[in-house]
């Protein structure tokens, strides 16, 4: 949300505790093209995209 203090631009990233990326900081662009992430966001948006037992969405 920006509040009128100008843009925010995130440029690298710390991730820990997540396995197959090391708890080093990563360049945002890279990190995101990383194997492990790609799956990981692909799994996420399986499950938003599917429907649920109650017939509600994520």
């Amino acid at each position: 949300m920006n509040r009128g203090h100008g843009d925010i631009a995130v440029q690298s990233i710390r991730i820990s505790g997540f396995p197959g990326i090391s708890d080093t900081p990563h360049d945002l662009d890279a990190l995101l093209r990383e194997p492990a992430v790609v799956a990981y966001a692909r799994s996420w948006q399986d499950y938003l995209d599917k429907d649920h037992v109650d017939g509600s969405r994520a």
